[in-house]
């Protein structure tokens, strides 16, 4: 075989070698990615950020690229600011937030009907190292007035935990919040959609999804969040939908159906309301009571309704009747009973008429 041959079926062979071996490569990792997905599927959203905050310490590159997909997300660049005096406008608060670094948004919240400012607002940068620098300078002071801020996808951070002193006062309210705020591990079957999905009503014309998902996010993990809008103008009907992975989130949620978001008092109920059933059984609280009646008695037995004479009765003989004296009777006045009676009346007949001349 000539030399330039052999040399062009090596290189041949060496290159479809190379390339099974990637696809086989490529396989691998595919099947391990389905393997990993697999595990992590039943852990809960707490669980994966632990194993991912250890990973990320020991690997600086998966340190990086969650550095870089947060920066991508506006959830870690949007926050969120209240207090704001009421006549801010947006470019005033943009002229302040300007020392910390360039922004790319600065809304102040206005009344539509009145025009005028609702006391709080939104910023968003456009990295995420420049919101962190916003939210460890505050509180900040603007035209005299200090306007807390944080992120506007954060829950809402817990209450202290009371003093020994107010223990036993606020244990109950303590204990129901804890359990509320703190996300726990739902297990068992999610349950159906009409148990998990969510109304909300009430809702701010400039609330957007992620403020709905940073404050039903702390009940559980969340599958969908949407804000309903108007099809021909695009805006925001006032009212969104939730769907938790699990229907303990949504029960969690609904033990305190009042929400304020985006500095609106909102309410949320259970999307598909049950049918209620008017033939339901009566709760023993609000039954009607009555006496326990006697049971109906059986057909009716001549047999057994016959008197029997007790053993040893015995009965008293009559007395003669000759002993009884009749009693003495006055003659009847007009007849006897032997007596013949007068035929009766009989009715007059009108005469006949006279004959004929």
């Amino acid at each position: 075989m000539d030399a330039s041959k052999k040399r062009k079926l090596e290189t041949t062979n060496a290159r479809n070698t190379g390339n099974s071996k990637a696809q086989e490569a490529k396989c691998e990792d595919v099947d391990d990615a389905k393997e990993l997905t697999r595990l992590l599927e039943p852990f809960s959203r707490e669980q994966v950020v632990a194993i991912l905050v250890s990973a990320a310490l020991q690997h600086e590159s998966l340190f990086n690229e969650i550095k870089t997909m947060a920066s991508v997300d506006i959830v870690h660049r949007k926050i969120f600011i209240r207090g704001l005096p009421w006549d801010l406008t947006s470019n005033g608060l943009r002229e302040y937030f300007n020392k910390f670094g360039p922004v790319d948004e600065a809304i102040v919240i206005v009344d539509k009907s009145t025009g005028k400012s609702k006391g709080f607002g939104f910023l968003v940068f456009p990295d995420m190292e420049t919101a962190d620098i916003v939210l460890k300078a505050q509180p900040h002071e603007i035209e005299g007035r200090k306007c807390p801020c944080k992120l506007a996808a954060t829950p809402h951070t817990e209450e202290p935990t009371p003093q020994p002193s107010n223990r036993i006062k606020n244990s109950a309210n303590t204990s129901s919040a804890a359990n509320i705020l703190q996300p726990q591990q739902d297990v068992g079957p999610p349950g159906d959609e009409a148990d998990r999905k969510l109304f909300v009503r009430g809702l701010h014309w400039d609330t957007h999804a992620e403020s709905l998902n940073a404050e039903f996010k702390k009940y559980g993990d969340i599958e969908d969040v949407t804000v309903t809008k108007d099809r021909q103008t695009g805006k925001s009907k006032g009212y969104g939908f939730i769907v938790f992975r699990h229907q303990m989130g949504a029960r969690r949620a609904l033990a305190q159906p009042t929400k304020v978001i985006d500095g609106r008092s909102t309410h949320c109920n259970l999307a598909i309301q049950p049918q209620r059933n008017n033939h339901a059984p009566v709760p023993p609280a609000s039954a009607p009571y009555h006496m326990p009646q006697p049971p109906m008695p059986g057909p009716y037995q001549p047999q057994a309704a016959m008197y029997m004479v007790p053993p040893g009765y015995v009965m008293s003989p009559y007395p003669d009747a000759s002993a009884y004296m009749a009693a003495p009777y006055p003659p009847a006045p007009i007849y006897a009973y032997s007596q013949p009676q007068p035929p009766l009346p009989q009715p007059s007949q009108p005469p006949p008429p006279p004959p004929r001349q």
